[in-house]
């Protein structure tokens, strides 16, 4: 098994970090995020009632740029939304999740399984 290093370096005029991949493979390229900083628009959807595998490409092939999976107002836990990012990884979208609650342990959690971006409550 191949490990995988990555090098942060930021940048001079605005702070933020290029992420460039030392092992020759590329992490996955956030589409909505690079839309949104070039000024355009990302749509996307909600879902929060349907945990099955098929609903990512369902949504995306209606068009959504991005899926935002809810954790706060509904019983999911890591294993379902680890089940909805694999399936997602097959969609052509960019997985987010709404944690239930301000703390590391699920923004760290959520992330490991595969969400390109953690929407946070009651900040």
């Amino acid at each position: 098994m191949r490990g995988l290093c990555y090098t942060l370096i930021p940048s001079a005029d605005n702070g933020n970090c290029t992420v460039y991949s030392q092992s020759g493979s590329d992490m996955k390229s956030n589409s909505v995020k690079r839309t949104l900083q070039s000024g355009g628009v990302s749509i996307g959807t909600m879902i929060f009632e349907f945990a099955s595998t098929g609903i990512g490409k369902v949504a995306a092939n209606a068009g959504a740029d991005f899926l935002l999976f809810d954790m706060e107002h509904t019983g999911w836990g890591i294993d379902t939304i680890r089940m909805l990012m694999a399936d997602s990884r097959n969609a052509n979208s960019v997985p987010l999740v709404r944690i239930p609650a301000t703390e590391y342990h699920f923004v760290a959690r959520v992330l490991d399984v595969g969400a390109l971006g953690v929407m946070v409550p009651m900040v």
